[in-house]
């Protein structure tokens, strides 16, 4: 132990030395443990730390799934939940969710939620129990039983201010009222579901008669000693019974088994791991950087080191004092990166676009505290090693004959760091690469043909409660309100919709051509289902390519009408026109739709999804077997002259001068949602940019640091070369030219390990492959032009050296 003592008061002693080389030290590292740990505060936050459910590794999510139809992922029937229910045993449990808006009423100003329906075995099944009052009870489930409702803890402290008082309170939901029951605990949060409330679900006979329509999420718990792998068996197996039973709807249908945890983070997970290695490169720059400049120290030691040695002290004890300094070094700086970590894991959280919404509560837990200790212990031996190990591999009778002459000793520590910095320069240009990848792909997705132009649109939804509104009293509301709307100062186009461009892809169904042969259902034309009101396409900019779309003589008393785009246009039609031909969705007793116009592809689903085929019905006369996808709920769009949020103000003013129970909700600008729809590959890319520069900037400063000494060295020699003829610009080519040769030797060695590399990124990448050349051009271009920057200012130095000075003092 007083060996120990002794040598942190001697690393200690050392350190304060050089005042200024351990503070580029402790800052260098600091940098490097900081962006780490924040990097691992993601990753445990999302991968690592246990879900807040009862035996979250027994949890399971399960989809319907098409392959022939390449649809992945898809809710489920509630038919088929139904026959999952009574027909499987690989399951404790199997429950279904279905998530919806709804207008409350009650404790202040209308407000439009996302709801949930859920059936009343959930919150048991996951282990979740309410923080005040009850969950669900298996009655509740009973559709003679009284409505209940448990409120979520953010919308009970939000909307009821945290009042015990809540409990057995109703409030009124799209018109109909229920008891709130309970308060669910803090964070609950289901499949990634923004729910705020949560009320039983009941299957319906309406609901139960049609296998069409997939509207649930289902959950489920593996019964003990079942693996998943065994219960996606049986399941595919019920869904190969139910394809038979019901040919229609259940042709082609599967199902896919999947873990909870890898569900609510399979999409994060490559993402996650990718930055992680990148701010590892981070990390190893740093500590390159501070080994280097252990290395210079060392150098500047060697007469000491000549001397302690010739007098007994062993290489073990020249490197345990060694180590002692790395260690307290990194110590130091991994509690100033712990600040850094959380600074920026704070900033993290605001950044970080609504989608990925596991990052907007970032903590720092003993997981965290740990990583950034043993990161910092082990980097302080790593480093540390660096200077250690060559100083006990030093000969001590070459020590002593060199000695005296200035820079022979000092030859063998510039070579390794000259490796360092190489190194440092390599890493560099790996993570330059990969930002200019993800830059370059983020320029070819923002560039993608939208379809329509997003310029001075407005939007926002308007739901209508059945209870209130039914059937035509739907269409009759939203043409009163386009009515009102459409002549409010400013407004050029105002039309209503089910769904906007870049909001979501509706399901792919069925329908018949007219004058073709019938076909089984299987085996139908397929199209993607919307709907829209006269003035939709100008609102938007949407391009007309033939006929004419939806106009003011189109309504629900006259000849059903459709617009299809141009995939669906070439597709079934490719050597004709297909205005006039008549069209009908796949259920009986449809009508017949004449085409009467042609637009352009518009990108309804994510930005960098093939357009599929669409059509779009006329809102006053969508086929009534349709109805049920348009849930009352619609979206206004409206094309103005003037700043389009100043039309919200006047939007909500003629809503509630038509009903004041209902609620603006999801206001949104077309510019908006395009910046939504690049969120997330946005925001990794901001995130390798951010490392890049990270470690472009450790690097220039480990090549300026191993020039500038290399110049304090060689004052001898420098003098020498001046007081011999040689120019400024001899001096200063020499020493830049010696430090882009260093920066072209990394730059080499970091584009070769590119080309491997970036085949890491190919699945994340769009419109560009892993060996574009503008990141491999230009990216070396920049670091080059970095390194001679960072090369000029030691060889000013070197150039403006006065021989005789340098001479005497030598």
């Amino acid at each position: 132990m007083g060996f120990l003592t002794q040598d942190v008061r001697f690393g200690l002693r050392m350190l304060r030395k050089s005042p200024g080389a351990t503070l580029v030290a402790v800052l260098s590292l600091a940098l490097g443990i900081g962006a780490t740990t924040a990097i691992f505060t993601i990753i445990n936050a999302v991968l690592l730390r246990p879900l807040p459910f009862r035996d979250p590794s027994s949890l399971v999510v399960i989809w319907e799934q098409n392959q022939k139809r390449n649809i992945k992922e898809f809710e489920a029937a509630p038919p088929n939940f139904r026959d999952w229910t009574e027909r499987s045993h690989s399951f404790t449990a199997l429950c279904g969710l279905r998530q919806l808006p709804a207008t409350m009423l009650g404790a202040g100003q209308p407000e439009r939620l996302e709801i949930a329906r859920v059936s009343p075995c959930l919150f048991d099944m996951l282990g979740i129990r309410a923080t005040y009052g009850r969950s669900f009870l298996p009655e509740d489930g009973d559709p003679s039983h009284a409505q209940v409702a448990v409120l979520s803890y953010g919308l009970w402290q939000r909307r009821f201010g945290g009042e015990r008082s809540v409990l057995n309170r109703t409030v009124t939901l799209d018109g109909a009222t229920y008891t709130i029951v309970g308060i669910a605990q803090p964070g609950v949060k289901l499949l990634n579901t923004a729910s705020e409330l949560w009320i039983p679900y009941v299957l319906d006979s309406k609901e139960l008669a049609e296998r069409g329509f997939h509207t649930l999420k289902v959950f489920g718990r593996l019964a003990p000693n079942v693996t998943i792998q065994q219960a996606e068996s049986e399941m595919t197996s019920i869904a190969t019974s139910l394809a038979a039973e019901y040919p229609d709807m259940n042709a082609n249908w599967t199902v896919d088994v999947v873990g909870l945890r890898e569900q609510m983070t399979g999409g994060l997970q490559q993402p996650l791991w990718i930055l992680m290695g990148a701010v590892g490169l981070v990390l190893l720059i740093a500590c390159s950087n501070v080994a280097s400049i252990l290395l210079m120290k060392a150098g500047a030691r060697q007469k000491e080191l000549v001397i302690r040695t010739a007098l007994g002290a062993s290489p073990w004890r020249v490197l345990r004092q060694m180590l002692a300094e790395s260690v307290i070094l990194s110590l130091v700086a991994a509690a100033l990166g712990i600040g850094l970590a959380w600074i920026g894991t704070r900033l993290l959280g605001r950044i970080t676009p609504p989608s990925i919404a596991e990052l907007h509560d970032l903590s720092m837990d003993w997981r965290v505290l740990l990583f950034a200790l043993v990161v910092g212990v082990l980097t302080g031996i790593v480093f540390g090693l660096v200077p250690g190990v060559s100083a006990m591999r030093t000969n001590l009778n070459n020590m002593l004959r060199a000695s005296g002459r200035s820079g022979m000793v000092s030859l063998g520590w510039g070579r390794m760091r000259s490796t360092l910095v190489i190194g440092e320069l390599m890493l560099a240009q790996l993570l330059l690469i990969g930002s200019g990848l993800l830059i370059h792909s983020l320029i070819e997705l923002r560039n993608v043909p939208l379809g329509f132009r997003p310029d001075h649109v407005v939007s926002a939804r308007v739901s209508l409660p059945d209870t209130r509104y039914k059937d035509l009293n739907v269409g009759r509301f939203y043409q009163r309100l386009l009515e009102r709307v459409s002549v409010l100062p400013g407004v050029q186009h105002a039309a209503v919709t089910r769904d906007l461009p870049l909001s979501g892809v509706n399901p792919s169904l069925n329908f018949e051509i007219d004058g073709r042969a019938p076909q089984q259902s299987s085996e139908q034309p397929r199209a993607r289902f919307r709907s829209a009101s006269a003035g939709y396409f100008e609102a938007l900019g949407i391009g007309l390519a033939q006929g004419r779309t939806f106009d003011r003589s189109d309504s629900d008393h006259t000849q059903p009408v459709a617009v299809i785009n141009e995939t669906l246009a070439n597709r079934e039609w490719p050597q004709a026109s297909p205005l006039g031909r008549r069209i009908r969705s796949g259920f009986d007793g449809s009508p017949w739709c004449t085409i009467i116009g042609v637009v352009k592809d518009v990108r309804h689903g994510a930005i960098d999804a093939i357009a599929d085929g669409e059509i779009y019905y006329h809102y006053l006369q969508v086929p009534p077997a349709l109805m049920n996808f348009t849930e009352n709920t619609m979206t206004i769009a409206l094309r103005t002259e003037r700043e389009p949020h100043q039309m919200i103000g006047s939007l909500r003013r003629e809503l509630a001068a038509l009903d004041s129970e209902l609620a603006l909700y999801d206001v949104r600008t077309a510019d908006e949602l395009i910046s939504n729809s690049v969120a997330q590959p946005r925001f990794r890319t901001l995130l390798l940019a951010i490392f890049a520069a990270s470690a472009l900037v450790l690097a220039s400063i480990g090549l300026y640091g191993l020039l500038a000494s290399s110049v304090m060295q060689r004052m001898n020699e420098l003098g020498i070369r001046a007081a011999l003829g040689a120019s400024v610009s001899d001096l200063l080519r020499m020493i830049v030219s010696e430090g882009l040769v260093l920066a072209a030797v990394g730059v080499a060695i970091g584009v070769a390990l590119g080309l491997v590399g970036a085949r890491l990124l190919e699945k994340i990448l769009f419109g560009v492959t892993p060996r574009d050349w503008a990141a491999f051009t230009i990216t070396p271009v920049v670091l080059l032009l970095i390194a001679a920057l960072a090369s000029f200012v030691p060889a000013l130095r070197a150039a403006r050296v006065d021989p005789a000075e340098a001479l005497r003092d030598q």
